[in-house]
């Protein structure tokens, strides 16, 4: 934990912020533009699309795939979650607090090799506002939430994050961090 690093709120914000046409942002460690996995964490904005244009895009794909729990999002000229990258998050900030609402789910593969993503076509991320029910009952809230200053055992002992921020559910947390400071 630092300055740079925190945790984030699991989306709380229900249909009162619409993302469609917002960018939300993803860091991963996967697939660079040299098909190489990346020696330092990598920053992309990702551009949310109305699911039926995400259909439209791929029919082959993304016809068959997408669903209610899925959100739809397009990189810019080619910049996208790639392999390697699944399971991380994708982050809005809304009023200075960060929020995650998206996991990286799946990319197309490429017309030449389809265990390659294709950073060209869209990413599908799983919405986890649609899996907050399920997260309730199964995160043990003593793990995640102290009354107490809680400080984390490095050298530096920073304090955490302070659980108040999240507002509705102060002790939902997913261990999921953001980096605000990105080496590009």
């Amino acid at each position: 934990m630092s300055k740079d690093i925190q945790p984030v709120c699991i989306w709380n914000l229900g249909e009162q912020e619409s993302i469609i046409g917002k960018n939300g942002s993803i860091v991963g460690f996967g697939l660079n533009e040299n098909d190489t996995v990346s020696d330092h964490l990598k920053y992309a904005n990702i551009s949310i699309v109305e699911p039926l244009e995400c259909i439209a895009s791929d029919r082959g794909v993304f016809g068959s795939l997408l669903s209610n729990e899925m959100i739809c999002g397009k990189g810019h000229n080619g910049v996208s979650a790639c392999n390697g990258d699944s399971g991380g998050g994708m982050f809005f900030e809304i009023n200075g607090k960060w929020f995650v609402r998206g996991i990286v789910s799946f990319t197309p593969g490429r017309e030449n090799n389809r265990d390659l993503c294709d950073g060209i076509k869209n990413t599908v991320f799983t919405d986890v506002k649609k899996y907050v029910g399920w997260i309730t009952q199964h995160i043990d809230e003593r793990v995640l939430h102290d009354e107490n200053e809680v400080i984390v055992d490095y050298d530096e002992k920073l304090k955490m994050f302070n659980f108040e921020t999240c507002e509705k559910w102060p002790f939902l947390m997913m261990k999921m961090f953001i980096v605000s400071r990105y080496n590009e």
